[in-house]
Protein backbone atom coordinates (compact mmCIF):
# COMPACT_ATOMS: atom_id res chain seq x y z
CA UNK A 1 0.00 0.00 0.00
CA UNK A 2 1.50 3.30 -1.12
CA UNK A 3 1.06 6.36 1.07
CA UNK A 4 1.15 9.86 -0.37
CA UNK A 5 2.09 12.99 1.55
CA UNK A 6 1.34 16.41 0.06
CA UNK A 7 2.99 19.55 1.47
CA UNK A 8 2.99 23.29 0.87
CA UNK A 9 4.65 26.22 2.60
CA UNK A 10 3.61 29.59 4.01
CA UNK A 11 5.67 32.57 5.08
CA UNK A 12 8.79 31.72 3.10
CA UNK A 13 9.21 35.21 1.65
CA UNK A 14 12.06 37.19 3.14
CA UNK A 15 10.06 39.47 5.43
CA UNK A 16 7.77 36.87 6.98
CA UNK A 17 7.69 36.54 10.77
CA UNK A 18 6.96 32.80 10.73
CA UNK A 19 7.96 30.07 8.28
CA UNK A 20 5.66 27.05 8.00
CA UNK A 21 5.51 23.77 6.13
CA UNK A 22 2.31 21.80 6.38
CA UNK A 23 0.69 18.83 4.72
CA UNK A 24 -1.22 15.61 5.07
CA UNK A 25 -0.37 11.94 4.62
CA UNK A 26 -2.71 9.10 3.72
CA UNK A 27 -3.62 6.35 1.28
CA UNK A 28 -4.53 6.96 -2.34
CA UNK A 29 -8.11 5.97 -1.50
CA UNK A 30 -8.28 8.60 1.24
CA UNK A 31 -6.96 11.26 -1.13
CA UNK A 32 -9.44 10.28 -3.84
CA UNK A 33 -12.32 10.68 -1.38
CA UNK A 34 -11.13 14.16 -0.41
CA UNK A 35 -10.71 15.19 -4.04
CA UNK A 36 -14.31 14.26 -4.82
CA UNK A 37 -15.64 16.55 -2.08
CA UNK A 38 -13.13 19.25 -2.94
CA UNK A 39 -14.16 19.25 -6.59
CA UNK A 40 -17.83 19.55 -5.63
CA UNK A 41 -17.14 22.88 -3.91
CA UNK A 42 -15.01 24.10 -6.83
CA UNK A 43 -17.88 23.28 -9.19
CA UNK A 44 -20.34 25.37 -7.15
CA UNK A 45 -18.23 28.50 -7.58
CA UNK A 46 -16.88 27.80 -11.05
CA UNK A 47 -19.36 30.29 -12.52
CA UNK A 48 -17.52 33.03 -10.58
CA UNK A 49 -14.13 32.07 -11.99
CA UNK A 50 -12.93 29.66 -9.28
CA UNK A 51 -10.83 26.86 -10.72
CA UNK A 52 -8.63 26.07 -7.72
CA UNK A 53 -8.43 27.04 -4.06
CA UNK A 54 -5.55 29.15 -2.78
CA UNK A 55 -5.83 30.33 0.81
CA UNK A 56 -4.01 33.62 0.27
CA UNK A 57 -6.08 34.53 -2.79
CA UNK A 58 -9.32 33.57 -1.06
CA UNK A 59 -8.51 35.74 1.98
CA UNK A 60 -7.57 38.85 -0.03
CA UNK A 61 -9.93 38.48 -2.98
CA UNK A 62 -7.23 37.96 -5.57
CA UNK A 63 -6.67 35.48 -8.40
CA UNK A 64 -9.65 33.20 -8.87
CA UNK A 65 -11.50 34.97 -6.03
CA UNK A 66 -11.35 38.57 -7.24
CA UNK A 67 -15.03 38.61 -8.23
CA UNK A 68 -16.34 37.14 -4.96
CA UNK A 69 -17.32 39.21 -1.92
CA UNK A 70 -15.56 38.71 1.42
CA UNK A 71 -18.41 36.96 3.31
CA UNK A 72 -18.72 34.39 0.53
CA UNK A 73 -14.95 33.91 0.39
CA UNK A 74 -14.94 33.29 4.14
CA UNK A 75 -17.67 30.68 3.73
CA UNK A 76 -15.71 28.97 0.92
CA UNK A 77 -12.57 28.84 3.06
CA UNK A 78 -14.55 27.32 5.92
CA UNK A 79 -16.04 24.69 3.64
CA UNK A 80 -12.64 23.53 2.47
CA UNK A 81 -11.31 23.34 6.03
CA UNK A 82 -14.32 21.24 7.00
CA UNK A 83 -13.69 18.89 4.07
CA UNK A 84 -10.13 18.27 5.24
CA UNK A 85 -11.33 17.67 8.80
CA UNK A 86 -14.03 15.30 7.55
CA UNK A 87 -11.48 13.07 5.83
CA UNK A 88 -9.72 12.16 9.04
CA UNK A 89 -7.94 9.21 7.45
CA UNK A 90 -5.50 11.91 6.32
CA UNK A 91 -3.07 12.91 9.05
CA UNK A 92 -1.87 16.53 9.26
CA UNK A 93 1.89 17.02 9.75
CA UNK A 94 3.47 20.44 10.05
CA UNK A 95 6.38 22.50 11.36
CA UNK A 96 6.86 26.22 11.99
CA UNK A 97 9.83 28.40 12.89
CA UNK A 98 9.67 31.89 14.38
CA UNK A 99 12.14 33.73 12.16
CA UNK A 100 13.35 36.04 14.95
CA UNK A 101 14.07 32.99 17.12
CA UNK A 102 16.15 31.51 14.30
CA UNK A 103 18.08 34.75 13.85
CA UNK A 104 18.88 34.97 17.55
CA UNK A 105 19.47 31.35 18.57
CA UNK A 106 20.70 29.42 15.50
CA UNK A 107 24.50 29.30 15.74
CA UNK A 108 26.85 28.89 12.79
CA UNK A 109 26.95 25.08 12.97
CA UNK A 110 23.16 24.87 13.09
CA UNK A 111 22.78 27.25 10.14
CA UNK A 112 25.34 25.26 8.15
CA UNK A 113 23.36 22.09 8.90
CA UNK A 114 19.85 23.33 8.02
CA UNK A 115 20.64 26.40 5.92
CA UNK A 116 17.38 28.24 6.74
CA UNK A 117 14.14 28.01 8.75
CA UNK A 118 12.62 26.33 5.71
CA UNK A 119 15.34 23.67 5.79
CA UNK A 120 14.61 22.89 9.43
CA UNK A 121 10.86 22.63 8.74
CA UNK A 122 11.47 20.43 5.71
CA UNK A 123 13.59 17.88 7.52
CA UNK A 124 11.24 17.81 10.50
CA UNK A 125 8.28 17.04 8.21
CA UNK A 126 10.19 14.37 6.27
CA UNK A 127 11.17 12.66 9.52
CA UNK A 128 7.63 12.81 10.94
CA UNK A 129 6.08 11.37 7.77
CA UNK A 130 8.56 8.50 7.86
CA UNK A 131 8.02 7.90 11.58
CA UNK A 132 4.26 7.97 11.16
CA UNK A 133 4.38 5.26 8.50
CA UNK A 134 6.64 3.13 10.69
CA UNK A 135 4.42 3.47 13.78
CA UNK A 136 0.92 3.59 12.32
CA UNK A 137 1.11 2.73 8.62
CA UNK A 138 2.81 -0.65 8.79
CA UNK A 139 5.97 0.80 7.29
CA UNK A 140 4.21 1.43 3.97
CA UNK A 141 6.26 3.24 1.31
CA UNK A 142 5.68 6.98 1.03
CA UNK A 143 5.74 9.28 -1.98
CA UNK A 144 6.21 12.94 -1.01
CA UNK A 145 4.75 15.64 -3.25
CA UNK A 146 5.61 19.27 -2.51
CA UNK A 147 4.31 22.41 -4.10
CA UNK A 148 6.65 23.76 -6.75
CA UNK A 149 9.68 25.52 -5.26
CA UNK A 150 11.83 28.14 -6.98
CA UNK A 151 14.08 28.88 -4.00
CA UNK A 152 14.50 25.59 -2.16
CA UNK A 153 13.81 22.76 -4.60
CA UNK A 154 17.43 21.91 -5.41
CA UNK A 155 18.45 21.74 -1.75
CA UNK A 156 15.33 19.72 -0.86
CA UNK A 157 16.28 17.06 -3.41
CA UNK A 158 19.86 17.02 -2.16
CA UNK A 159 18.83 16.63 1.48
CA UNK A 160 16.18 14.03 0.66
CA UNK A 161 18.78 11.90 -1.11
CA UNK A 162 20.58 11.45 2.23
CA UNK A 163 17.40 10.13 3.83
CA UNK A 164 16.81 7.54 1.13
CA UNK A 165 18.13 4.17 2.18
CA UNK A 166 18.60 5.15 5.82
CA UNK A 167 17.44 2.29 8.05
CA UNK A 168 15.40 4.52 10.33
CA UNK A 169 13.62 6.13 7.35
CA UNK A 170 12.98 3.05 5.24
CA UNK A 171 9.43 4.04 4.14
CA UNK A 172 10.64 7.05 2.14
CA UNK A 173 10.59 6.54 -1.63
CA UNK A 174 10.28 9.62 -3.82
CA UNK A 175 10.17 13.41 -3.66
CA UNK A 176 8.45 15.24 -6.51
CA UNK A 177 6.91 18.65 -7.09
CA UNK A 178 3.66 19.86 -8.59
CA UNK A 179 1.31 22.80 -9.03
CA UNK A 180 -1.64 23.44 -6.75
CA UNK A 181 -3.73 24.10 -9.85
CA UNK A 182 -3.17 20.55 -11.04
CA UNK A 183 -3.30 18.75 -7.69
CA UNK A 184 -6.15 19.36 -5.28
CA UNK A 185 -4.30 17.67 -2.38
CA UNK A 186 -1.77 20.52 -2.65
CA UNK A 187 -4.66 22.95 -2.23
CA UNK A 188 -5.55 21.22 1.04
CA UNK A 189 -1.90 21.36 2.10
CA UNK A 190 -1.77 25.05 1.20
CA UNK A 191 -4.72 25.83 3.45
CA UNK A 192 -3.28 23.81 6.32
CA UNK A 193 0.13 25.54 6.08
CA UNK A 194 -1.42 28.99 5.71
CA UNK A 195 -3.79 28.63 8.66
CA UNK A 196 -1.07 27.27 10.94
CA UNK A 197 1.20 30.12 9.88
CA UNK A 198 -1.52 32.66 10.66
CA UNK A 199 -2.14 31.02 14.04
CA UNK A 200 1.49 31.30 15.16
CA UNK A 201 1.92 34.81 13.80
CA UNK A 202 -1.07 35.92 15.85
CA UNK A 203 -0.58 33.86 19.01
CA UNK A 204 3.17 34.46 19.37
CA UNK A 205 3.72 37.87 17.82
CA UNK A 206 0.39 39.74 17.94
CA UNK A 207 -1.16 38.49 21.16
CA UNK A 208 -3.45 41.51 21.62
CA UNK A 209 -5.10 40.75 18.27
CA UNK A 210 -5.12 36.98 18.65
CA UNK A 211 -8.31 35.22 17.66
CA UNK A 212 -8.73 31.57 16.73
CA UNK A 213 -9.93 31.42 13.14
CA UNK A 214 -12.76 29.05 12.27
CA UNK A 215 -10.53 27.29 9.75
CA UNK A 216 -7.92 26.28 12.33
CA UNK A 217 -10.70 25.15 14.67
CA UNK A 218 -12.17 23.00 11.90
CA UNK A 219 -8.80 21.47 11.04
CA UNK A 220 -8.20 20.71 14.72
CA UNK A 221 -11.58 18.96 14.92
CA UNK A 222 -10.45 16.27 12.45
CA UNK A 223 -7.50 14.13 13.52
CA UNK A 224 -5.98 17.05 15.38
CA UNK A 225 -2.84 19.05 14.74
CA UNK A 226 -0.61 17.41 17.33
CA UNK A 227 1.84 15.98 14.76
CA UNK A 228 3.61 19.29 14.52
CA UNK A 229 5.43 21.94 16.49
CA UNK A 230 6.61 25.54 16.39
CA UNK A 231 10.26 26.41 17.03
CA UNK A 232 10.54 29.47 19.26
CA UNK A 233 13.72 30.73 20.88
CA UNK A 234 13.91 27.98 23.49
CA UNK A 235 13.29 25.21 20.98
CA UNK A 236 15.87 26.57 18.53
CA UNK A 237 18.45 26.94 21.30
CA UNK A 238 17.80 23.38 22.52
CA UNK A 239 17.97 21.97 19.00
CA UNK A 240 21.25 23.78 18.29
CA UNK A 241 22.74 22.51 21.55
CA UNK A 242 21.61 18.95 20.85
CA UNK A 243 23.15 19.13 17.38
CA UNK A 244 26.47 20.22 18.86
CA UNK A 245 26.33 17.36 21.36
CA UNK A 246 25.62 14.86 18.56
CA UNK A 247 28.61 16.19 16.61
CA UNK A 248 30.87 15.74 19.66
CA UNK A 249 29.55 12.21 20.25
CA UNK A 250 30.29 11.22 16.65
CA UNK A 251 33.74 12.80 16.82
CA UNK A 252 34.70 11.06 20.05
CA UNK A 253 33.20 7.81 18.78
CA UNK A 254 35.34 7.98 15.68
CA UNK A 255 38.44 8.61 17.78
CA UNK A 256 37.65 5.61 19.98
CA UNK A 257 37.13 3.42 16.90
CA UNK A 258 40.56 4.39 15.58
CA UNK A 259 42.10 3.30 18.86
Amino acid sequence: MLLKAYFDDAGTHGHSEVVTLGGLVGTEAAWTALEEDWQAVIDIYRQYGVRAFRAYDCELGEGDFQCIQKPIRDAISGKFASITAKHNELRPIWSSVIRDAWDQEADQLFVERYNSPFGLCFEWCVQQVSNWSTKYGGGSPIALIFSEQNDFQERMLEVFSFYLGAKNHAPLRTLTFGSYRDLQPLQAADQLATEINRYWRASELNVERFKVRKEIAALQSGRGLHLGGCYGRGAIANAAQKYQENLRDHLFGAVEDER
